[in-house]
């Protein structure tokens, strides 16, 4: 997973981080503002390593054109966002699943043969942004505890919409609900694909990224990164 988003920053950047030479990628431009080509180009850049290293990973790459207030997101697999505008959730994505608990991931396997998963399957979204969003982007462990509504409930009382204190928040709900036995989003799944499940939540290793939009001068896009292992 870090791999995976190294990369892609180092495609966004247009500037590796490691003294190798370039590995041949084709002779196709790279716009960093356009999330689905950075994640095409950072998932190649795994497999031209030396040595890729064997594993997999779900992707979220977020970008917001400053120019023109617009945010692109390229989403694969159960990791996901929100964005939230005066307490209202005015956009999110929806998670990519094979089926219950099997969600899509770009893979990189020991015996060296892509995986049926690529980046063209990643779910892309387009929202106008404006001054004072919330953009938050989770790992499945915050997903498949908190439901939209629990999200903004987390945040409504804070005193200010401060990134760090958002992102804070949004973690000790998720902690509390995933310690729970109060149902979650990943136990009703469960009884729904047919599993003999309890109502808990689910306990997971979680990760919460957030983001404020503000107003500035016109200047480059700026790329956001996220992943799950």
């Amino acid at each position: 997973a870090w791999e995976l988003m190294n990369k892609c920053q180092e495609v966004a950047d247009h500037s590796p981080q490691t003294s190798k030479p370039e590995p041949p990628l084709g002779t196709d431009v790279v716009v960093a503002s356009d999330p689905l080509k950075v994640l095409r180009k950072g998932y190649a850049r795994v497999w031209a390593s030396a040595e890729p290293p064997p594993g997999s990973s779900t992707a979220c790459v977020a970008q917001l054109d400053r120019r023109s207030g617009e945010l692109r997101v390229a989403n694969l697999g159960d990791s996901g966002f929100m964005v939230l505008r005066d307490d209202k959730v005015v956009a999110q994505s929806t998670q990519q699943q094979h089926s219950f608990n099997h969600p899509y991931q770009l893979s990189v396997k020991p015996d060296e043969t892509l995986g049926a998963v690529t980046p063209d399957n990643a779910d892309l979204y387009t929202h106008k942004a404006a001054e004072g969003d919330l953009l938050i982007l989770m790992t499945d462990g915050i997903l498949d505890n908190l439901v939209a509504d629990n999200v903004v409930e987390a945040v409504r009382d804070l005193p200010t919409r401060d990134p760090h204190l958002v992102a804070r928040a949004v973690m000790e709900a998720a902690i509390a609900r995933s310690t729970s036995q109060v149902d979650s989003p990943f136990s009703i799944a469960a009884r729904e694909a047919g599993h003999q499940y309890p109502s808990k939540g689910k306990e997971d290793d979680m990760t919460v990224v957030v983001g404020r939009v503000e107003a500035s001068e016109p200047i480059e896009p700026a790329p956001f990164f996220f992943n799950d292992p």
